[in-house]
């Protein structure tokens, strides 16, 4: 019988490269409860905006109130979260410490030290070795299953 290759159950990062600190971070597959800590600290995300200096003017916030979670996939907000990464590092870096923190399992200081080069390859290992798109998508579709159920009501 054939082995199928299936996602990696861990992803090693090097961070902190050159300096005496230099380590490599295991990024592993979350439990459900991380995962759903994970979820918290994204749902967080537009009231941390909103309280931050950039406030309503900030591109991340314009997105947040254009896009419809319902209507797009985890590759269109992966891609709207890598290029407005830099924008949200000024205005929200304890938002992603945090959200690397749970991700990662990683010590807050040592993530607190990090660049962002190390941040952004830290974020990919979390949603590959989580499969977040698939995750995006099954969310999409129990999503559809239950408006149809609420719309036959």
């Amino acid at each position: 019988m054939a082995k199928v290759k299936g996602l990696p159950t861990h992803i090693d990062v090097l961070v902190l490269a050159g300096t005496d600190e230099e380590q490599i971070i295991q990024v592993k597959k979350l439990p459900l409860g991380k995962a759903a800590e994970l979820s918290l600290v994204l749902e967080s995300l537009p009231k941390r905006l909103k309280e931050g200096p950039d406030g309503k003017g900030s591109k991340i916030q314009s997105f947040l109130e254009e896009v419809d979670f319902d209507k797009v996939s985890a590759a269109e907000v992966g891609l709207a979260l890598a290029e407005l990464l830099p924008s949200l590092m000024s205005v929200a870096a304890d938002f992603v410490i945090e959200l690397l923190a749970v991700g990662t399992s990683a010590p807050r200081e040592l993530l607190e030290k990090i660049g962002l080069d190390e941040a952004t390859e830290l974020l990919v290992a979390i949603f590959e070795v989580n499969n977040i798109q698939a995750i995006w998508g099954n969310v999409q579709k129990l999503r559809k299953v239950f408006m149809k159920e609420a719309q036959a009501k």
